[in-house]
């Protein structure tokens, strides 16, 4: 079973999952192969580090064009279980209510913010 961890931060729940941090790697492993199951999260943040200290910087960036790409092109060839695991709730809800109304099946998984610290910063 193919599985694709969409996720800028987060790590994926288990090795099996194949991981994509950015939008061009989503899309482009999506086109490349068909998958069973996928986990996608909707903000994208920038690793600033200053003295050291990494800290997750807000952008305007999230996975929404994943999701176009997904209800535009990938239905007609593979329909996957689509879970959307992130902390936004409005625009999160919105990616999960998107997806079904085009026919996915959609799981959505409220996640604890993630402060996008590394673990060696701690």
């Amino acid at each position: 079973m193919a599985k694709l961890w969409i996720d800028d931060k987060r790590p994926s729940p288990d090795p099996a999952w194949d991981i994509a941090q950015t939008c061009n790697e989503a899309i482009r492993m999506l086109y490349e192969r068909a998958y069973d199951e996928i986990s996608i999260d909707r903000d994208i943040s920038l690793k600033v580090t200053i003295n050291g200290v990494s800290r997750p910087y807000p952008t305007g960036e999230s996975f929404e064009a994943v999701v176009y790409f997904l209800a535009v092109t990938y239905i007609v060839v593979h329909k996957p279980f689509i879970t959307i695991h992130s902390s936004n709730k409005a625009r999160g809800d919105w990616m999960a209510e998107f997806l079904r109304e085009g026919g996915f099946a959609v799981t959505r998984i409220y996640m604890p913010p993630s402060d996008g610290l590394e673990a060696n910063d701690r």
